[in-house]
């Protein structure tokens, strides 16, 4: 893959920035900032060597300006010279403003320091019902990653996956992703307005080839990451890692998650599966299935009690397929009650919980071996009540296509991405 070295400009650049400014006051700076959005990925050089650049960019208030910040220092160089990351700038500005939402482009994506801060700007912006921060960023900011070879000097500082794998489970107030194409016609349309002077030809560059390329192999790197964290906190006692997560980021463990699905029924035996897992599917384009999962013999929430948690926070979510592996117990099937009594009144809501084995009632077809749990069946059976805003039942044939298919959707959206990136590597290996 041919990766652009230039990352010294020869034009004049625009002092270090302390604060957060209009993006106007830094308009002729324009080429050089894009320059070094377009350098900083994947395997690029990281503050303080390089400059890292963050604009603030406000959708859906338009009476709001455009700002912009930086990192400080920037030039020259020193290797023990402590400076101001450009997050640190953002958010005490952000902190103060009532916005719905909110768009950070950053060169580099947050270490873990500045992940931290964020994560606390987004839990005291939750009382806010229509505040939203989607941060999205060109380069993986100190972290080994996967697309590394022994010729980068990509390193991992301590806590920078930790802090991004954070910020992810933030949803539904903040969102984490890498730069797409549609980002870089956003980004230059912000830079390109505010200069009648720069035309917007010298400043596209969303339609080179190794640009898309890079970007393929920045995602690519993202979800490895957030999946090895997800991993590590599955290893973990499992009051660490009750979180739902994107089911895009579990593509390591499709195969063991399909297990525990086919293994868990119709009765629950000494030997069978100790885990719940809980996939929620969306019928609309724009949210992204979720999945949580936890264990039995801790004292934590079950797995339907995070999902609950999570679509509190939906407004409008459509109609949802709630998959699980175990039937929900009779606190979790009152506490869906309670959520779907909340939800009677959001137009089109609709929960279809589907389960694959019952293991917290005892029952006619219970024999002295099994260790399903003597509970009252009533919570259930209410829950079945629940019509026409919920549905409860069993597997089919078709929940088990339907349930394969999302994960073959995972699946091949990975295995492109790979293809995709050892094509880049192959092309790079034809052009050196």
């Amino acid at each position: 893959m041919a990766h652009s070295t230039s990352y010294l400009s020869t034009a004049p650049r625009t002092p270090a920035i302390s604060k957060v400014v209009p993006l106007t006051e830094v308009s002729g700076d324009f080429p050089n900032i894009l320059d070094d959005f377009t350098n900083s990925g994947p395997h690029g050089r990281p503050w303080p060597m390089g400059r890292t650049h963050l604009i603030v960019h406000f959708p859906e208030n338009a009476e709001l300006p455009d700002m912009y910040t930086c990192s400080t220092p920037v030039d020259p160089y020193t290797s023990n010279t402590t400076g101001v990351h450009a997050e640190m700038n953002a958010i005490p500005y952000l902190e103060n403003l009532h916005v719905k939402r909110v768009v950070m482009y950053l060169n580099w994506s947050p270490c873990s320091g500045c992940s931290g801060e964020i994560k606390k700007l987004v839990e005291t912006k939750r009382s806010d019902p229509d505040f939203f921060l989607e941060i999205v960023f060109r380069g993986v900011y100190k972290i080994r990653k996967e697309s590394c070879t022994q010729k980068c000097n990509c390193r991992t500082a301590p806590g920078n996956p930790e802090g991004l794998y954070n910020l992810s489970l933030l949803e539904p107030f903040c969102t984490l992703r890498s730069f797409n194409r549609k980002d870089w016609q956003d980004l230059e349309r912000l830079l390109d307005k505010r200069d009648p002077n720069i035309a917007f030809e010298e400043l596209s560059i969303h339609d080179q080839p190794t640009n898309d390329e890079m970007d393929v192999e920045v995602a690519t790197d993202l979800v490895a990451i957030l999946r090895n964290q997800y991993k590590g906190y599955i290893a973990r006692p499992p009051t660490q890692y009750g979180s739902l997560v994107p089911l895009k980021y579990m593509t390591g463990d499709i195969e063991g998650i399909l297990d525990d699905f086919r293994s868990s029924g119709p009765h629950f035996y000494p030997n069978s599966v100790p885990r719940t897992h809980l996939i929620l599917h969306f019928r609309k384009d724009d949210l992204q299935s979720m999945h949580t999962c936890t264990s039995s013999g801790f004292d934590e929430m079950h797995a339907e009690n995070h999902a609950i948690s999570y679509l509190q926070k939906r407004q409008k979510t459509g109609r949802i397929v709630m998959y699980l592996n175990w039937a929900p117990c009779h606190d979790c099937s009152n506490a869906l009650i309670a959520l779907i009594q909340e939800k009677e009144t959001v137009p089109d809501f609709f929960l279809e919980i589907v389960f694959r084995g019952i293991r917290y009632n005892r029952r006619p077809s219970c024999t002295v071996h099994c260790g399903c749990v003597d509970e009252s069946p009533e919570g259930l059976r209410a829950l079945s009540r629940m019509e026409p805003y919920c549905t409860v039942r069993s597997f089919n044939r078709q929940d088990w296509k339907n349930l394969e298919g999302l994960f073959d959707n995972i699946e091949r959206w990975h295995r492109d991405s790979i293809d995709g990136d050892i094509a880049d590597d192959f092309r790079w290996m034809q052009y050196q």
